[in-house]
């Protein structure tokens, strides 16, 4: 496998995601969740690596308290995740069940050594400190030249949990989801009923036109 990668990749920090779906297109009762979901700060998140908060642990849905695993595991079942659409799917999961938070950070890509030296035995050195897109997924490089990536996923009453790393990255994944660090806040989306029904039934539709 080749790693792709562009340098210093920076987008307006108000764009981290964008849509193509025309607002015609869907209720206005859609609308509210693209407005969110396109305000993500990504610039500071950046910014915040160096004072993000370590999680001890974050486990997959099937570990959840009863109380929301049954619906956790529904809506998975139903709808499922998407690799490279984690900002969407935590922000969706969170919209659907009340008191389920998005939660925005990084993750520790496992083979980072394995990235970076076949990048520098193709000539490609890259350096602590800055920002690199690797994979399609913007990420920063630590003293210790670890590779963090973007990542998004959930929280409920203190226990975070992951539906990407269940679905798509428990076994045999090129990714390993061991560490995360979390940015120093949460997402919480208060949608009305009416909101959070037109979302589920229009998934599909709006998973297929937001931007890896």
């Amino acid at each position: 496998m080749s790693y792709s990668f562009i340098p210093n990749q920076r987008r307006s920090s108000r764009t981290l995601i964008t849509s193509t779906i025309p607002q015609n297109s869907l209720t206005k009762r859609s609308l509210p969740f693209i407005k969110d979901l396109c305000s993500i700060d990504y610039d500071r998140m950046y910014n915040k690596f160096y004072e993000s908060v370590k999680l001890p642990y974050v486990i997959g849905y099937n570990n959840l308290p009863t109380e929301i695993k049954t619906q956790i595991v529904e809506i998975v079942k139903r709808k499922k995740p998407v690799s490279g659409q984690c900002f969407f799917y935590s922000q969706f999961i969170s919209s659907q069940i009340e008191g389920v938070n998005q939660v925005l950070g990084f993750f520790k890509c496992s083979r980072s050594k394995q990235i970076l030296k076949q990048l520098s035995d193709n000539g490609i050195i890259l350096q602590p400190f800055k920002k690199y897109n690797i994979l399609d997924t913007p990420c920063i490089i630590d003293e210790k030249f670890n590779i963090w990536l973007q990542h998004g996923w959930n929280e409920y009453k203190g226990v975070y949990f992951d539906c990407l790393n269940e679905e798509l990255y428990k076994t045999g994944s090129f990714y390993k989801f061991t560490e995360y660090r979390m940015v120093d806040y949460k997402r919480t989306f208060n949608y009305k009923k009416s909101q959070r029904l037109e979302l589920l039934n229009n998934y599909t539709q709006i998973s297929g036109s937001i931007g890896k």
